[in-house]
């Protein structure tokens, strides 16, 4: 039989050395990933106007607009042929209008495949 104060050194003890129980649901992580959607989509949507409004119908048909970070937009081309395309287009003045139609600062427009 523990006596009082053994049984209060102990209850201290235990307190220390048990493990901390972890969250095995997905809730934080659901969390997480709604707010890095959330965060994406209101940047591009900032510049998804004028990218509609400047790029010709047959350059933006393939082309997705990927993320828009450090005012560096980057689309993603279908192919070789379509990146080759949109590059020419920026390279000719497209660029400029983009950035000048933009409601959030475009320092570039970078298109990937």
């Amino acid at each position: 039989m523990l006596t009082a104060k053994h049984q209060h050194e102990l209850e201290a003890a235990r307190r220390y050395r048990t493990r901390a129980t972890h969250d095995l649901g997905l809730g934080a992580a659901m969390d997480a990933i709604a707010t890095d959607v959330r965060k994406r989509a209101r940047g591009l949507s900032a510049v998804s106007a004028a990218w509609l409004a400047a790029v010709p119908g047959d350059l933006a048909e393939g082309a997705e607009l990927v993320s828009f970070t450090k005012g560096v937009l980057t689309v993603r081309a279908p192919d070789a042929a379509a990146r080759f395309g949109l590059d020419r287009f920026l390279r000719a003045g497209g660029e400029t209008a983009i950035i000048r139609a933009a409601s959030a600062v475009v320092r570039r427009v970078r298109v990937v495949l």
